[in-house]
């Protein structure tokens, strides 16, 4: 299980983010079998989806925390009766001046570890209220590791999406402010977070995250770029511009192989469902112009995509601008 570490890259919408989860769903089946779920804390994280957090320390706090607890009450349903309480107390350490004692529902339920988590919540409050920004920081994004230590897991398994997302350097503002700390790469801590633990990584833009991150030793990369090997015997042909899509040119990724399959269909349909039967006619049907339209539209964004991942040069500019003005 330890050695489950995989980073998953390749072009833009290509399918990184089905092949993630994809992987963690029989990575999870696995530890069902096995029965060893109840030993690993789960932390999913989509970076795009959380860039409004990055820049504020504040926000960027509740957001693991949360994250965290959440995942630790899907997994340890009988602290179901205090777990509200407990994510109430964590957040109140960057919100109150005073170290607030643990509630007495949390003391007083049998087999909580309130005294490591008494730890944990001093150092995070000691480093808010001193303003030492980098160790709280630090802290944060060390914070799945530190709850899934205090409940005795055997490790966290992260699975983040869109990695490179999360590639800010956060300065020490706001409540910060005149800290002696540097600025920080938020990358960096989520990679030293992640190093020992099992983690499966996907990237946005292959460019950005492999500046941001860099392969462990024991990472296994696996690229959406010719995962797919079959070839496929249906084209699209646009006869005014000359151009011609097949199934080779999606460069055996698995969303563009799809998106391809897709709109062969969509344009067999179009055709023998049509009003009008010749292409030549002058008479158009308003159901077929829409179809058209739909097809065109879908044809037009697939090439866009394939022109960004392209390296043989098939798809240029002017080709693509021809195409918009075309019937």
């Amino acid at each position: 299980i330890d050695q489950c570490q995989f980073v998953i890259t390749g072009p833009s919408q290509s399918g990184k983010s089905t092949l993630l989860s994809i992987l963690t769903s029989v990575f999870s089946q696995k530890l069902q079998i096995s029965n060893e779920m109840d030993n690993y804390l789960f932390f999913p994280i989509n970076w795009l989806i959380q860039q409004a957090c990055i820049e504020d320390v504040q926000k960027l706090y509740y957001l693991v925390v949360t994250t965290t607890i959440n995942m630790l009450r899907a997994s340890h349903l009988e602290f179901l009766p205090i777990i509200g309480s407990l994510q109430q107390w964590l957040l109140s350490l960057v919100e109150m001046n005073a170290l607030l004692p643990l509630p007495a529902p949390i003391i007083h339920f049998t087999g909580f570890p309130c005294d490591i988590i008494n730890q944990i919540g001093r150092k995070i409050h000691d480093y808010w209220t001193q303003k030492h920004f980098k160790a709280f920081l630090t802290e944060t994004m060390s914070f799945p590791n530190l709850i899934a230590n205090a409940f005795q897991y055997k490790s966290v398994v992260y699975i983040i999406d869109h990695f490179d997302a999360a590639g800010y350097i956060i300065k020490p503002v706001d409540h910060f402010e005149g800290s002696e700390d540097e600025s920080v790469s938020l990358c960096d801590l989520i990679c030293d977070s992640i190093a020992n633990s099992p983690h499966f990584v996907a990237s946005q833009n292959d460019a950005d995250f492999f500046q941001v991150f860099s392969l462990y030793d024991n990472d296994r990369q696996l690229s959406t770029e010719y995962l797919i090997k079959g070839e496929g015997e249906k084209e699209l042909f646009v006869q005014q511009s000359q151009i011609v899509l097949n199934m080779s040119m999606c460069k055996g990724c698995p969303a563009y192989c799809a998106k391809f399959i897709r709109l062969c269909e969509m344009a067999e349909e179009a055709a023998k469902d049509s009003a009008v039967k010749s292409q030549y006619s002058r008479l158009k049907s308003v159901v077929d112009m829409s179809r058209n339209e739909i097809i065109q539209h879908e044809f037009i964004r697939l090439c866009l995509l394939l022109g960004a991942a392209d390296t043989d040069g098939n798809f240029d500019e002017e080709k693509m601008n021809s195409l918009l003005s075309l019937p």
